[in-house]
């Protein structure tokens, strides 16, 4: 598969290194967030969020999922944290919300939150690989990434479109897989708002502030958030996953 959209040149390089972290720790990993549904569905991406004139503040992350458990992923972390500078750009975000919510062990997999799991097949987070810019770009299927969207606690006007679209784009070119493979997403997402009825608010303002970002407004809070994400990584971890 090929995708066709070029990407800045520090794009580029931060994806190279990104596939040598991978080799180097034999952990798996899938691009994900904007650029990741973007070139599963042949779609145009830009790198930043909002009015393109706008400063580093609007700069998108580089998504990714290390689809391997929690001892690969750490490797995976250590190895990305020799080989790329913390404070390079664009930011490298090992996105929280598909590690909190999906785990692996050998070759099971099941969907988790806190004590909520649901066993599911780990074919559907096999990585495809498309060439982007003479680079491999391992991406999920589509359909993963739109039922990935629905495990959120609310899923918002923004999410519900993106997920439209990705099962529009799951029709050109990919394997066609049935729903049913995709049915423990539906029982866990189930599960978790009967268990967590009181997440739903804080979901909901998650949401509202993600949509605000994407759109490049609250630029004071994007620049808060990176700020301490690099000055406490520790504690920013602890934080998202309070409230993923």
């Amino acid at each position: 598969m090929r995708a066709s959209e070029a990407l800045p040149r520090d794009w580029i390089e931060a994806l190279a290194l990104v596939d040598e972290a991978s080799r180097a720790s034999g952990a798996q990993y899938a691009v994900v967030g904007g650029l990741g549904m973007a070139v599963s569905m042949h779609a145009p991406f830009c790198s930043r969020r909002g009015d393109a004139s706008t400063a580093a503040g609007a700069r998108r992350d580089l998504d990714l999922f290390v689809i391997a458990d929690i001892a690969a992923r750490a490797r995976f972390r250590g190895c990305l944290q020799r080989l790329r500078p913390r404070d390079a750009d664009p930011k490298v975000d090992l996105v929280g919300f598909y590690h909190t919510n999906v785990h692996f062990d050998g070759e099971t997999a099941w969907l988790g939150y806190r004590d909520v799991a649901r066993p599911v097949d780990p074919g559907v987070f096999t990585p495809f690989f498309m060439t982007l810019e003479g680079v491999r770009v391992p991406v999920l299927h589509p359909l993963t990434h739109s039922h990935m969207l629905w495990l959120h606690f609310v899923v918002t006007p923004r999410l519900q479109r993106q997920s439209r679209a990705l099962w529009r784009g799951s029709r050109d070119g990919w394997p066609g897989w049935p729903e049913a493979r995709f049915r423990p997403f539906h029982a866990f997402r189930r599960a978790k708002l009967h268990r967590f009825p009181l997440r739903r608010p804080i979901s909901l303002a998650r949401g509202v502030l993600y949509d605000w970002e994407v759109d490049g407004h609250v630029r004071s809070l994007v620049r808060a958030k990176r700020y301490a994400r690099e000055r406490w990584p520790a504690l920013a971890a602890w934080c998202r996953r309070r409230l993923d």
